[in-house]
């Protein structure tokens, strides 16, 4: 019967390589998250600064002039701080890639070890059966030759 030695530690390999999946999506997720919001937001910028317009045109008090102006720049600092967000979490997308592709690549390395081992052991296991049907075979002919 087969058994590849170093079964316990594919096995480890696969786990990390799932573990990897997991943590990219994860990752992945959260990058996709930030995203929508950032397009959210710059659609709010987008809108408010359409209405702060058209008061404008119509004519605005000083109060309300310095809210729209105050309440946009605060978008436009939570947009740059999503900016950075941004770039954080697309870097972590990439370090999880990365790691993703190295426990793959220490995965495939195992697992063509094992399919080598498994038919070097199969090869083994041929001769072997090969040679002890020879032996019966000459040993055959030796007691059918040894009778006459």
């Amino acid at each position: 019967m087969f058994e590849f030695r170093l079964k316990s530690i594919l096995n480890y390999r696969q786990h990390l390589y799932k573990t990897a999946q997991i943590s990219l999506t994860i990752v992945q997720q959260k990058y996709q998250t930030l995203q929508k919001e950032r397009e959210e937001l710059k659609e709010e910028i987008t809108r408010q600064d359409q209405i702060w317009r058209e008061k404008q045109a119509c004519g605005m008090e000083a109060a309300e002039h310095c809210f729209y102006r105050d309440y946009l720049q605060s978008l436009e600092r939570r947009l740059a701080g999503l900016d950075e967000e941004l770039v954080k979490a697309l870097d972590e997308v990439e370090q999880a890639r990365k790691a993703l592709l190295e426990r793959k690549k220490e995965t495939q390395i195992l697992d063509s070890l094992e399919q080598d081992a498994k038919q070097d052991y199969h090869n083994f296991q041929q001769k072997k059966e090969q040679q002890q049907l020879d032996e019966i075979s000459i040993f055959a002919d030796y007691h059918k030759h040894a009778s006459n």
